[in-house]
């Protein structure tokens, strides 16, 4: 099992791109890895964060200290559980049918 913990150096990254919208994509660096876990820390400022057709990472994504997250967008992935932050401003939000746990609480934009 793969656990991921990212954190900013300087706290100001808005977009972390990991995925991409083409069918034809495919990121190698995620190779069917059972119960990974990607835990983003420290992320503020952070509004966009896209693991689009990522089907090889299949685990857990925590965003639950991106307050300011507006864009989320992971069809296509593997991804098996999905933590937000506690209330929030989303506007989009895209889940692969792979989950199986996820909740939304305060998120008055969505």
């Amino acid at each position: 099992m793969y656990k991921f913990a990212v954190s900013a150096q300087d706290n100001s990254l808005k977009r972390l791109i990991l995925g991409n919208h083409h069918k034809d994509y495919y990121n190698k660096q995620w190779k069917n890895e059972p119960n990974a876990a990607l835990n983003l820390l420290d992320f503020k400022y952070l509004e966009e964060f896209n693991l689009e057709n990522c089907d090889g990472f299949t685990g857990t994504v925590n965003l639950t200290d991106c307050a300011r997250i507006k864009t989320i967008l992971m069809n296509g992935s593997g991804v098996t559980t999905l933590m937000l932050p506690p209330s929030g401003v989303i506007e989009e939000l895209r889940i692969p049918s792979t989950i199986k746990n996820f909740s939304i609480d305060t998120h008055p934009t969505l």
